[in-house]
């Protein structure tokens, strides 16, 4: 997959996703939009979130320079 495929990949799946999600409103309410809070949970808690950060991931290793 290439890396701009990729980042289409995680904004569709953001889009999809995240905007709508309940959990991720409710940390926000809670805390505010203290980043920390948030990644916690999209990345630790939410399968959405682990898909993403793999993504993520890949676009790290295939950076040049």
């Amino acid at each position: 997959m290439s890396r701009l495929d990729t980042l289409h990949q995680i904004t569709r799946i953001s889009e999809d996703n995240c905007k709508g999600c309940k959990q991720r409103a409710e940390i926000i309410r809670e805390h505010g939009h203290i980043h920390f809070y948030v990644d916690r949970h999209c990345t630790k808690v939410c399968p959405i979130g682990a898909e993403l950060k793999r993504l993520g991931t890949q676009l790290e290793g295939g950076r040049k320079g």
